[in-house]
């Protein structure tokens, strides 16, 4: 800023005044004759001039936040003095006045169901990111979400929305940009179906340049951010002897169902069934199961257990039973669960599908492209039997098949409740 030159023989002191919100003036405020001084809000400088000398004072300050003051930083120079003219200055700046104006801009994320909430396979989370202008000034305004914690354990619905500015997902990280002015509110919407995979701690965080730009929505404790979380559990079977094993009259088989929790959150009411129905025809119930939690049961021909888990629990349930004199025979059964929240896996000896499949004398396993269809295989080959021992021996096989359908699990201990 200069201080005009003399016009006349007397010296004077101008006085420059500063209006508005100055947030700092520095130290280093200097001119080039005479004394400056700062007393809040007014900066005074005086001095004596010379014929025809030009004075030149600068100074500077730090601009606060948006929202701080007005949002306007005006000021005027003025002189108490009658000799003092305000002339415009050297860039045309008329008036002796400048001003400034701010602009900003607030990011907040929110879902639906709320952040922290347990969602299960098939639900859909909602969120929507609102970025509300502040301040006077037009901005630039922009902010990245990152979904790698979340599309791990969910499908994208590619329902992108933004009801201003350019908003696209590219990998696992969606970017919105947009010029806003005064009272601009955009908001951005996208939707994920939650899904069986991943950590089950579906996690995202938008992120903006000034860390202070991103504020959190009514209620929440961590801006921007939002959390969900999904409980599950696997479950698995095989089997002693192995699944695949030859057997006979009298052996035992050993079935062993294990279940175990997955995901950061604990899981109230998991549920497994056994179809027993492949078993039955071919061996006895021998009234023993057992599971380390929860209640297991029988009834008719489906072994079921319930319970609920903990984070990280495993349990283990055990049943046994004893191979009737059916010759020719596959006996068969396979777990499953009403639950979609719960999945199958491998059991620890490699067993991969929760089925198991024992062959009593005569009964060979199905070649590799025989469709499995999970019903009970008599083993009677009706073909075969017609051509080598004529329609005597197949009623003959009919009536003994009919008498072992007959035979029903029966018990008198163990932790099953027959039916």
């Amino acid at each position: 800023m200069e201080v005009p030159e003399r016009l006349g023989v007397d010296a004077y002191p101008p006085e420059l005044v500063v209006l508005g919100r100055v947030v700092e003036v520095f130290q280093r405020r200097r001119a080039s004759a005479g004394e400056v001084s700062f007393a809040e809000p007014t900066l005074t400088w005086t001095g004596d001039l010379a014929v025809g000398e030009v004075v030149t004072l600068t100074y500077s300050v730090t601009v606060g936040a948006v929202g701080e003051g007005d949002d306007e930083l005006k000021n005027v120079v003025t002189s108490p003095h009658t000799d003092g003219v305000c002339v415009p200055a050297a860039d045309q700046n008329p008036d002796c006045t400048t001003g400034h104006i701010q602009g900003d801009y607030e990011v907040t994320k929110t879902s639906d169901p709320e952040s922290g909430s347990t969602v299960e396979d098939g639900d859909v989370v909602t969120y929507t990111v609102t970025v509300t202008h502040t301040g006077q000034a037009p901005i630039e305004a922009t902010f990245d979400d990152d979904l790698s914690g979340v599309l791990d354990d969910a499908t994208w619905n590619d329902d992108l929305e933004a009801s201003a500015g350019e908003a696209a997902l590219d990998g696992t990280t969606l970017t919105w940009s947009g010029d806003l002015v005064e009272g601009d509110v955009v908001t951005v919407t996208y939707s994920v179906t939650v899904t069986s995979d991943g950590d089950r701690h579906l996690k995202n965080v938008v992120t903006t340049p000034d860390p202070d730009q991103c504020v959190p929505a009514e209620g929440q404790d961590e801006a921007c951010t939002t959390e969900h979380f999904s409980s599950g559990y696997t479950y698995s079977k095989t089997s002693d002897p192995a699944p695949g094993s030859d057997v006979e009259e009298g052996d035992v088989i050993t079935y062993s169902v294990l279940v175990e929790q997955v995901g950061p959150v604990p899981v109230a009411g998991a549920t497994v069934t056994d179809d027993l129905s492949g078993v039955s025809p071919y061996a006895a119930w021998n009234d023993d199961a057992s599971a380390t939690s929860g209640e297991v049961s029988l009834s008719g021909e489906t072994l079921t257990w319930t319970g609920d888990l903990a984070v990280g629990q495993t349990v283990t349930i055990t049943y046994s039973v004893t191979v009737g004199d059916e010759d020719n025979a596959t006996i068969r059964n396979v777990v499953t669960s009403p639950d979609d929240d719960g999945s199958c896996v491998p059991a620890p000896d490699g067993n991969p599908d929760c089925k198991t499949e024992h062959y009593t004398p005569g009964a060979e396993p199905p070649a590799p492209d025989e469709q499995d269809d999970d019903l009970p295989d008599t083993g009677a080959d009706l073909t075969r039997w017609f051509l080598t021992g004529g329609l005597a021996l197949l009623i003959g096989g009919l009536v003994l098949v009919a008498v072992h359908g007959r035979r029903s699990f029966r018990g008198t201990g163990g932790s099953a409740d027959p039916a």
